[in-house]
């Protein structure tokens, strides 16, 4: 009974205090701490948070209270609204939030090293890549490097470091070949160096050394570039050395309330809860915070931002090179559209005015029929009409080719000197041009010169469709065995199984027959590279039973890359080439064997498959006897 009784009144003297504490807690105003988190919200809190209750403790009335941000410029948004009493953020975020909204710093963080607690107010960048990169051993081997920060207004975590490379003539967002940062996360720069996401990265000092002593990397897998010696530091370093991050007060949290917070922390013991949480010694008073101020202004960021007219001129000063060649290009490219277009107004006139006449001698042609019977006196005066209504015909089409010739003949006068010019702004800007910038020129020259091949079998295949015709007997088996040995010594390192079958003759022209035959032979030769076994085969089809069939069937077969059926009707049109980008060419050799075959009166057709090589069959007259 008296066990129950004592029970009783012991639950009711708990039931008091909890009462107690709640009102307490209910009548304690918080105090908000807005919190620069490089380690993601979760770590930070619970590293911090136990120093906001050490204040808490420290100044009855009051509740602190940590509010996490990973980004910088959220947290700045934040301030200038002023919600948060107190804000806890590195060295450069503090100086610009104090030329902006008065932020006032009232301590200092005492950091600590691993191993023997040394203690320090001050901290940098690490830059680091793999140990077992050979290639990155300085700061100038990161040039074309994929290369990643924290966050590009984090201060530790990537400017220390952007101020470093440039003092050593590295532009990160210039030279590095791609530039990214990890949301405000320290840890996920060194995974994607470990994992080898990227080249290298950066973050602030003592971030190694703590991931390595929790068990989560080995210091060993990494290399420091250009590793500091400061003596006020025993972290592993990369730059010159700031002031440690700032605790600061608004400007709208009383001077005297920010001085009881400030002695709270300054009296902090080393020993406490609240510092081995966050892993750090305690608070001192502030530090001078001009070595940050002079690295903002070097960078020209934060309050030191440069007006939009000064990012221009500067870009302009950095890149004119490339606005050059773009300009030159963009002339080019108008220049081209013009002649085009003049070429196309011209074309369209010319075929109106064949129409026309076409329509007249069909006009013509009907009226003959109407009136024959009637007006057999004139036939020979009618006939002697349409016989010259034909002759302009021809004479107007042969004036169309011959036009067709010179305007691609004439094409050639500005692309010698686009590329001529180019060619010599090469040989004068040699020193001047850095890698990337010469590999923009030389593209300019190559592009001018396949513009020029290109103009050459335009007049390749508009001079077969001139040229004069001349029937022999022609030996395709030697010529086909002419063509294979020039091409095999052209390239001596592709070995090919040639299979030419003998005495194989045509009736025709042999200039054009020898064209048609290079052009077929050098596409199976080209998209045959790569395979192991190439196989190029070169014969004529069974002779039907017919005694009257006036023209065999050639093929030359190979083993290569193939093409895909669906497009089977494209493959002969001029420019159309179904493998861009793979091989050289211009897209006109395929077209020209058509207008040859054409010209024999043939007919010319593909078979294929998608890596299992092409068939190219073509029919010629029959040589005399054959």
């Amino acid at each position: 009974m008296h066990n129950y009784a004592y029970k009783l009144a012991d639950f009711f003297l708990v039931g008091i205090c909890c009462c107690f504490i709640c009102v307490q807690c209910a009548q304690a105003e918080e105090i908000r701490i807005a919190l620069k988190a490089n380690r993601g919200s979760a770590i930070s809190v619970s590293q911090w948070q136990p120093t906001a209750d050490y204040l808490s403790r420290q100044l009855p009335g009051y509740q602190f209270v940590i509010v996490p941000f990973e980004i910088n410029s959220t947290l700045n948004q934040a301030v200038s609204r002023g919600e948060f009493d107190f804000v806890f953020t590195d060295s450069a975020d503090y100086v610009e939030l104090n030329k902006r909204y008065g932020v006032t710093a009232i301590a200092t963080l005492i950091n600590k090293g691993e191993g023997n607690g040394t203690a320090y107010t001050q901290f940098g960048s690490v830059i680091f890549t793999r140990a077992n990169r050979s290639d990155i051993s300085s700061f100038k081997d990161l040039d074309g490097k994929t290369f990643m920060a924290v966050d590009e207004m984090g201060f530790g975590g990537w400017r220390i470091a952007w101020r470093e490379l440039l003092a050593h003539g590295i532009d990160p967002y210039r030279d590095f070949k791609l530039l990214s940062f990890a949301g405000g996360i320290q840890q996920s720069v060194v995974f994607a160096v470990r994992d080898g996401d990227v080249d290298a990265g950066c973050v602030r000092t003592d971030v190694l050394e703590r991931m390595a002593n929790r068990g989560e990397i080995q210091m060993q897998a990494f290399k420091v570039l250009r590793p500091g010696n400061a003596k006020e530091i025993e972290f592993v370093h990369s730059t010159r050395l700031y002031p440690e991050w700032p605790f600061a007060r608004l400007s709208h949290t009383s001077e005297a309330f920010a001085d009881q917070v400030a002695a709270a922390l300054l009296r902090l013991p080393a020993n406490s809860a609240a510092a081995a949480a966050a892993d750090y010694i305690g608070w001192s008073k502030p530090q001078n915070y001009q070595a940050v101020d002079e690295l903002l202004q070097n960078l020209a960021i934060g309050p030191y931002e440069t007006s939009l007219y000064a990012k221009w001129k500067q870009l302009l000063k950095n890149y004119w090179e490339y606005y050059f060649i773009a300009i030159v290009l963009f002339v080019a490219a108008i220049l081209m559209a013009l002649i085009v277009s003049l070429l196309n107004r011209r074309l369209t006139a010319a075929k109106k005015a064949l129409e026309k006449e076409n329509q007249q001698r069909k006009q013509a042609q009907q009226q003959l029929e109407v009136y024959q019977q009637h007006l057999e006196v004139y036939q020979q005066h009618l006939e002697t009409i349409v016989a010259e209504r034909t002759a302009e015909l021809q004479a107007h089409n042969e004036e169309l080719e011959s036009y067709s010739y010179s305007i691609a003949h004439d094409l050639r006068t500005p692309l010698r000197a686009i590329v001529s010019f180019s060619q010599i702004l090469a040989q004068d800007t040699t020193e001047k041009l850095d890698s990337p910038e010469r590999d923009a020129l030389q593209r300019i020259i190559s592009a001018g010169k396949n513009m020029a091949a290109l103009i050459d079998d335009i007049l390749e295949l508009a001079r077969i469709t001139r040229s004069e015709f001349s029937k022999t007997t022609v030996d395709i088996s030697r010529i086909c065995r002419e063509v294979a040995a020039e091409l095999q010594m052209q390239n001596s390192g592709l070995q090919v199984n040639w299979c030419i079958a003998e005495h194989l003759q045509a009736e025709g022209d042999e200039k054009l027959i020898t064209i048609l035959l290079q052009n077929l032979l050098d596409n199976a030769w080209k998209y045959s590279q790569g395979k192991e076994q190439v196989l190029i085969e070169v014969a004529c089809l069974p002779q039907p039973a017919a005694p009257n069939q006036a023209f065999a069937t050639f093929f030359v077969r190979d083993n290569g890359i193939g093409f895909d059926m669906t497009y089977k009707n494209k493959i002969f049109r001029p420019f159309q080439r179904l493998h861009r980008g793979e091989f050289e060419g211009s897209g006109v050799g395929l077209a020209t064997v058509q207008r040859v075959v054409q010209r024999h009166g043939g007919k010319v057709w593909a078979e294929g498959a998608p890596d299992a090589g092409a068939t190219f069959y073509f029919t010629l007259p029959k040589a005399t006897g054959g």
